[in-house]
């Protein structure tokens, strides 16, 4: 179940303060659907920045338009996008966020991680598959700014986290063989 919260003020103010809504209140702002694991997901790809808040109510989400509204929010400004509650059962894979996209968790008001994902290489590799024809992937790697370890996602969307590049590379051979760089690029 997906509960949407129109963005009010008195919701904005409650974040702030880190006060709770009281159920009152949410009564008079929510409007209840039925929800499939997933949605939460989405609407981390429709956003610029967005805080997730772990409640034992569900899943607070606020949203904002960029990471520098999310700053100037911070600071005093009152330029929230939108907020939700999500269903505690909803999964996130935060390793499937889009690049540059902020993502703050919460639990309880307390921040407990951040999520920002840079790609810092991409490729094509070339190898040969099971049935000995020619095949190519194209992969990225990426890092977060926030946290440790190498973000591994494939074109097919396998998104995999690895301490080093040599475990990347070891995975590589595990599964692609001797493979061939086609072409690649590195970011800074």
């Amino acid at each position: 179940m997906i509960l949407k919260v129109s963005w009010r003020l008195e919701g904005q103010k409650a974040m702030k303060n880190n006060d709770k809504i009281s159920q009152t209140n949410l009564e008079h702002q929510l409007s209840i659907n039925d929800a499939e694991n997933g949605l939460l997901q989405d609407r981390l790809e429709e956003v610029g920045c967005a805080v997730l808040n772990y409640t034992d109510n569900g899943i607070e989400i606020y949203v904002f338009y960029s990471e520098s509204m999310y700053n100037k929010y911070l600071a005093g400004a009152d330029c929230m996008m939108g907020m939700g509650l999500y269903n505690l059962k909803e999964k996130v894979n935060f390793e499937l966020i889009d690049d540059d996209k902020l993502v703050v968790v919460q639990e309880n008001g307390c921040e407990i991680a951040k999520y920002k994902y840079v790609t810092i290489f991409k490729a094509v590799i070339e190898y040969r598959g099971h049935d000995n024809k020619k095949r190519s992937l194209t992969f990225k790697i990426r890092r977060n700014e926030y946290g440790e370890g190498l973000n591994y996602v494939e074109h097919e969307g396998e998104s995999l986290i690895f301490g080093s590049i040599n475990k990347i590379k070891t995975y590589l051979h595990e599964n692609y063989g001797n493979y061939k760089l086609a072409d690649w690029q590195l970011y800074f």
